[in-house]
């Protein structure tokens, strides 16, 4: 508990000197993470990240996915071929149908018809044990944008799920870390183990966070508090 109190106490303060000296002022080694999302090199064998390599059936399905034009052409996707997707292929289902949340239309009929979403979330839940960071990290946070956005509910095991994997983890990326908290605190869903997992990452690694990541981490930290 006292571990816990001293290590908000101190995020506090780093957040107050954050927001005190501006971001000119902070070294340009925040700028060392590099911008997008990059993928960890890993085996499907490890605990701690997990990419599988493509076979071509694999391969084939992503670019399927990559190449549907609508909400609905990814959901027919999700429905038709549920059983052949894996966690990288779940991810990249949120990472495409988060894109097309500023197409006015697309994003109506996604809010309106919200169970449609259902296979994809229930794969979700079946796949979660399987993701790597760079997984958890993607779906976590389309999930959060399309839940703030479109005032979606989606259903809280979900969140138990992708929780549970995000302990079991190890190296996350400082981009990764800044996601899943906005996304985590963005939900409200509750997880010290979770945040205080994440918050001696931040204090231990501050030089491996870029400005946006830090302040996000930050404001996440201090809202979940």
């Amino acid at each position: 508990q006292r571990n816990r109190l001293d290590i908000s106490s101190g995020l506090r303060i780093l957040l107050f000197l954050f927001l005190l000296a501006g971001t000119k002022s902070f070294s340009p080694s925040f700028r060392v993470a590099t911008k997008g999302l990059r993928a960890l090199p890993a085996t499907e064998k490890s605990t701690t990240s997990c990419k599988s390599p493509y076979d071509q059936r694999s391969y084939d399905l992503q670019e399927e996915i990559k190449a549907c034009s609508c909400v609905d052409d990814i959901l027919d996707v999700c429905q038709l071929r549920g059983s052949e997707l894996r966690h990288y292929h779940v991810s990249f289902c949120w990472n495409q149908l988060s894109r097309y949340l500023g197409d006015r239309r697309e994003a109506l009929y996604l809010k309106q018809r919200a169970d449609l979403l259902e296979p994809l979330v229930t794969k979700t839940i079946e796949t979660c044990d399987r993701m790597n960071c760079r997984s958890i990290g993607i779906t976590s946070h389309r999930l959060a944008k399309m839940s703030s956005r479109l005032s979606l509910r989606i259903d809280p095991e979900v969140w138990e799920r992708l929780e549970d994997r995000i302990l079991e983890l190890r190296e996350f990326e400082s981009k990764d870390i800044s996601i899943i908290l906005w996304a985590f605190s963005t939900v409200g869903h509750k997880s010290p183990a979770l945040y205080d997992k994440f918050a001696k990452d931040v204090a231990q690694r501050m030089v491996d966070f870029n400005t946006m990541s830090l302040s996000k981490s930050l404001w996440s930290l201090a809202k979940a508090e």
